[in-house]
């Protein structure tokens, strides 16, 4: 969609080329495997969210903005042109000459499903200059996205840390012009662990809504040897705020744990409300590559929908009821279970 008189969601971070080698064994080193089949894909957090989003939102007057940097070659044409053909905007992303797009080098194990990534980038980050012009005048014919006065959601991948900061920053401060339902709700995923000593859990307190990883949680939980592998996300989401002071204490709070299934925090003053859905049970789990990422574009369309509802009053009452959450929780790990069942990222809305 690309109307100028919708609102929109704005999703921050990577695209690239994943070449997925498909083996029918995860090999040990220095083995010789072969591959039984090979895939060239278009990948990247943001941008498998922002075309999950696009499919979910097809039937909503919504446009997907995706912000990245584009390159030359074939390679970022290809990223390009399939976001594009799948209802998502580029238009905003950042131009770098004489660089070829990000490839990601995936091995995707046969008998699990599991996938162990190699990823190769020359290419610079978005600059948080960059993301400050989008809001200016030089965006003012741009249909849909009329200097960000569309705007109702802004979804940042958590990496180039520093950038990635301002930026949320920007968000805020934008926000303080605005009001109710006109306010920009900020979400971020937090999924690294190996980003912690570059700040990374700054950008939690910007935020409405924080995706973390399992392996996130896991390494912040790795000196506590007194929690069995059962309770360590209940553990960690009950104590959130006392490991990561960071995190906005109005913040609702997802964590997905693969085939276990997928826990949200929903900050109350009276209690601490821990939910929990469980994974869609698969006969057959075909492919695993971008399931967070479409937990998180699924989660995204509906709170984008309760914040934009017609009978939401201009105060928004944040955050939503529990029954509320719980439903977005259970939708998220339907959608992820779809994905895992299939080869990409269509057909997965009835």
């Amino acid at each position: 969609m690309n109307n100028k008189n919708t609102d929109s969601i704005l999703l921050v971070g990577l695209t690239c080329l994943d070449i997925v080698n498909v083996v029918d064994y995860y090999p040990n080193e220095d083995e010789d495997i072969r591959i039984s089949e090979q895939r060239r894909v278009r990948g990247g957090n943001a941008s498998n969210s922002s075309v999950v989003l696009a499919s979910l939102c097809s039937k909503n007057p919504v446009n997907i903005f995706w912000l990245g940097t584009i390159g030359d070659g074939s390679n970022s044409k290809h990223c390009v042109n399939e976001m594009i053909g799948c209802g998502v905007n580029t238009s905003l992303a950042e131009q770098c000459k004489e660089v070829e797009q990000p490839t990601s080098y995936i091995l995707e194990n046969k008998q699990n499903g599991s996938r162990t990534i190699a990823h190769y980038s020359k290419i610079s980050e978005v600059s948080s200059h960059h993301f400050k012009n989008i809001w200016s005048d030089s965006t003012k014919n741009l249909d849909g996205w009329n200097q960000g006065q569309s705007c109702r959601w802004a979804h940042f991948e958590g990496r180039n840390i520093n950038a990635t900061e301002e930026m949320m920053h920007e968000v805020k401060l934008i926000n303080k012009s605005r009001i109710g339902k006109n306010k920009i709700l900020i979400s971020v995923e937090l999924e690294k662990p190996v980003r912690i000593k570059d700040g990374i859990k700054n950008l939690a307190k910007y935020a409405d809504v924080i995706f973390f990883s399992s392996d996130f949680a896991k390494d912040i939980l790795q000196r506590r040897s007194d929690i069995d592998q059962e309770s360590q996300a209940d553990f960690f989401l009950k104590n959130i705020h006392e490991m990561i002071p960071e995190v906005n204490p109005r913040a609702i709070i997802f964590l997905p744990w693969g085939s276990q299934g997928a826990w949200a925090f929903l900050p109350n003053e009276s209690s601490k409300q821990i939910l929990f859905a469980p994974a869609v049970k698969l006969l057959n789990v075909v492919d695993t590559i971008g399931a967070g990422d479409t937990f998180i574009a699924a989660a995204i369309s509906r709170l984008y929908n309760y914040v934009t509802r017609p009978e939401q009053s201009d105060e928004y009452c944040w955050p939503p009821s529990s029954s509320f959450v719980g439903n977005v929780l259970s939708f998220s790990c339907k959608i992820a279970g779809r994905k895992c069942s299939q080869r990409g990222f269509l057909n997965l809305v009835d």
